[in-house]
């Protein structure tokens, strides 16, 4: 048996192991409404039995690769625990499965941010960040934006992936607005998980992620369309600078960046109770940054009033065919979502919407954050193993 055929197996029994059901469940039109009810959107732990079992068959597959492998291309395990792999690392299954449950997407996007590049330099260095960055480009679509609440936005030309050793994925929720397109909401634990470009490390607390899939056809697998990271830094690296970033501005034509600002000005005045046509998918996904989610796990539909005001900057669009994705920095003020009014600060926003089969732009996916723009006030620095 050839090395590239066990380390294929090696990652089959990862992927394979490593998943655990999901839930799947429609969501609801929201509307503004009286009386509102308290909902506080919880994510129960999953059972982690399966993940330790997947654990302990990869370390056993890692053996037998490590055993096969040529002296050169031995993967090399540096300090801090980390996991190396050969060069051009292969499609996590998942990626490649048309019918891939939303569980299944999240856990192969984390187990590729999990993978280390062929080198020794570990993934918050300047020899790193490249070679991590050329694993993840292929699963990027053209209309990519992530937004972190750590304050960093980033399209796909300029994306910097963080540097996770280890994680957790739990509360798994999926929509489909349509076929080949999956919004799922889930929490995430990333301990020891770093942002090299910022030389943060990042709390190792589980915090709430809200993710778009599309399936590329012209690609023939999936890809990643959108990222809210709810996850927010605990402590600077003392001993590393931030990796050097250079920040680099989306594809976006003029006539696309005209049609992200008119969907802002629309959801501007929707928030404002302005706008009463519908213009969300009944796949809808929203996460807030204090943990309140729709849909959620007992059915309970959103309540809002509508916010007094409401000014929108810094709008980054990006389009790919029938999927847009705009971010933005909004100020708000009396806004009160399920009895709970949010104070008048800027923060980001993420929005993603799917061009329906009549033409219309509908809504599908909606992060809300509330961002620390530096390390908070009082937090020590940390030494990390390089």
């Amino acid at each position: 048996m050839s090395h590239e055929n066990i380390a294929s197996i090696a990652l089959q029994i990862y992927y394979v192991y490593g998943s655990v059901p999901e839930q799947t469940m429609s969501a609801r039109r929201f509307r503004s409404g009286a009386d509102p009810i308290m909902v506080i959107q919880g994510f129960p732990s999953m059972p982690d039995l399966k993940r330790r079992a997947a654990s302990s068959l990869f370390a056993v597959a890692t053996v037998l690769v490590a055993l096969h492998l040529p002296a050169a291309t031995q993967p090399v395990t540096p300090a801090g625990g980390s996991h190396t792999r050969p060069a051009s690392p292969p499609m996590p299954p998942a990626f490649a499965d048309r019918a891939a449950s939303g569980e299944a997407l999240v856990n192969a996007w984390f187990s590729l941010l999990a993978l280390d590049p062929a080198t020794t330099a570990p993934g918050n260095s300047p020899a790193g960040v490249p070679a991590e960055q050329a694993i993840i480009r292929p699963y990027l679509d053209p209309a990519f934006q992530v937004q972190r609440a750590s304050g960093q936005r980033y399209t796909a030309n300029d994306y910097v992936p963080v540097d996770i050793a280890t994680f957790t994925i739990s509360g798994v929720l999926t929509t489909e607005p349509a076929e080949g397109v999956k919004v799922v909401r889930y929490a995430a634990s990333t301990p020891g998980a770093t942002i090299p470009d910022r030389g943060w490390l990042l709390s190792d607390d589980t915090r709430f992620r809200l993710n778009v899939f599309r399936w590329s056809t012209e690609r023939g697998h999936w890809v990643m369309v959108s990222i809210a990271n709810f996850n927010t830094p605990a402590a600077a690296i003392c001993n590393a600078a931030p990796v050097p970033r250079t920040a680099m501005p989306a594809s976006t034509s003029a006539e696309d960046a005209e049609l992200g600002r008119s969907l802002v000005d629309q959801w501007r005045a929707v928030t404002l109770g302005r706008e009463s046509e519908a213009i969300a998918s009944d796949a809808l996904m929203i996460q807030l940054a204090d943990g309140q989610g729709w849909p959620n796990q007992a059915g309970v539909p959103i309540m809002w009033s509508p916010a007094r005001s409401y000014e929108a900057a810094d709008i980054v669009t990006s389009r790919h065919g029938d999927l847009l994705v705009v971010s933005f920095v909004a100020l708000v003020s009396g806004l009160r979502v399920d009895a709970r009014a949010y104070g008048a600060e800027r923060h980001p926003r993420l929005l993603t919407y799917l061009r329906n089969a009549e033409g219309k732009w509908e809504l599908i996916a909606l992060a809300n954050f509330v961002t620390p723009a530096t390390i908070p006030v009082g937090l020590n620095c940390v030494t990390r193993a390089p």
